[in-house]
């Protein structure tokens, strides 16, 4: 019994060091993103193909908005509680640089355009 309790100490220890090491991770690529001006927009899952060309236009012009805004996209398919904790903290460091960078309100410029381009 004393060995299974100990055994599941370490396993718990060890999850919340991988735990750490993933923020840290984030922590450090989003310092290096914000040096290259080229800050991730998260999201999960395989994004679906465009039906057809017009759609697909659509998609590259909201990209190439994004990327004025220096934001760039970065996508996985696994999703867990750390990748969410670790992506919020890169969100964190990132946002003040973004809002240095493109100014006040700069999210609702970009959505702004972006909906000039979709309401054509």
């Amino acid at each position: 019994m004393r060995k299974l309790f100990v055994i599941l100490l370490i396993f718990c220890f060890s999850c919340k060091q991988n735990e750490s090491n993933l923020i840290l991770e984030y922590e450090k690529m989003a310092k290096n993103d914000i040096e290259k001006d080229s800050v991730k927009l998260f999201s999960h899952g395989l994004p679906l193909p465009p039906r057809d060309k017009k759609e697909q236009y659509l998609i590259e012009k909201q990209d190439s908005i994004k990327r004025i805004f220096g934001l760039y996209k970065s996508s996985t398919c696994i999703v867990s509680d750390e990748l969410t904790q670790a992506e919020k903290k890169y969100d964190e460091i990132t946002q003040e640089y973004l809002e240095k960078r493109n100014g006040k309100n700069w999210e609702q410029k970009m959505q702004k355009q972006i909906d000039s381009i979709i309401n054509q």
